[in-house]
This record gives structure tokens, sequence and C-alpha cells, in this order.
């Protein structure tokens, strides 16, 4: 059973790995929060519980 730094880390990276898609595909400059958290499907507020910004989540 993961524990919940695990869980954190998992949602974290996968909010990432999903930003990193989409920039890809539209440029960072198109893309929104909502597209990420879309493609990931959590929902918009788990954003902010691991990024202030998008430009925050680009300098991770």
């Amino acid at each position: 059973m993961t524990n919940i730094k695990d869980k954190k880390m998992s949602k974290e990276y996968k909010i990432i790995q999903a930003a990193l898609d989409i920039f890809q595909e539209k440029g960072y400059e198109k893309t929104t929060i909502r597209d990420i958290m879309l493609k990931t499907e959590f929902g918009l507020g788990t954003f902010y519980l691991y990024f202030k910004s998008k430009q925050d989540l680009k300098e991770k």
C-alpha cells in the first residue's frame, strides 16, 4: 500500500507529464491549466495543491 507522500508525488508527476504533452501539442502560451487537468482527470483545484501557476509548473 502506498503512503500519502507517494500518492502526492504520483499526482504531481502526472500533472507535470500532462503539461509537457500539451505544451508540445499546443505550445506553452496556448495551454491552459484546465487543459492540463482535463488530461489528468483530476479536479482543477488539485493543480493549486501542487503549483501556484502555470509558470510555477514550467519552472519545476
